[in-house]
């Protein structure tokens, strides 16, 4: 699912571009995207299909309000070649929502519906950030 969101395949994206992005993003070699029906929470379902070597999404069925929730970077942390993310998962808007300045941490904690939890390395050689877990804690 992340791959095929990723590789933005709204538009026709080839075979060999999907395979650079899972290479790039998850250090998987050879990917191929499978295709199918995809049921995104909050966002919606919509199909893959593969044609002449070519992925294309269809529209999005069942539309969700996207980005009612959002993430907002909370902290990061840098060890080596290893990097740390934290994101509070929570009410946005177009000024931030609820992690708007000026509003205490017992607001923000208030609005917080969960955070999320990165973990990435970087692959000085091939010149890219491989995420090798991401975790969900919901509040």
């Amino acid at each position: 699912m992340i791959i095929s969101l990723a590789s933005q395949i709204d538009e026709p994206r080839s075979s060999a571009y999907v395979k650079k992005v899972a290479k790039q993003y998850f250090g998987i070699k050879n990917y191929e995207l499978p295709t199918g029906l995809y049921d995104i929470a909050d966002f919606g379902e919509y199909t893959i299909l593969k044609q002449d070597d070519y992925y294309i999404r269809s529209s999005v069925k069942n539309f969700k309000e996207y980005k009612k929730y959002v993430p907002f970077l909370t902290n990061t942390k840098i060890e080596g070649n290893k990097i740390y993310l934290a994101f509070d998962y929570a009410e946005g808007g177009e000024n931030g929502g609820c992690y708007q300045e000026g509003i205490t941490e017992d607001e923000k904690k208030e609005c917080r519906v969960g955070w999320y939890d990165f973990e990435l390395t970087y692959n000085e050689e091939e010149n890219s950030l491989i995420i090798e877990k991401i975790k969900y804690t919901k509040k």
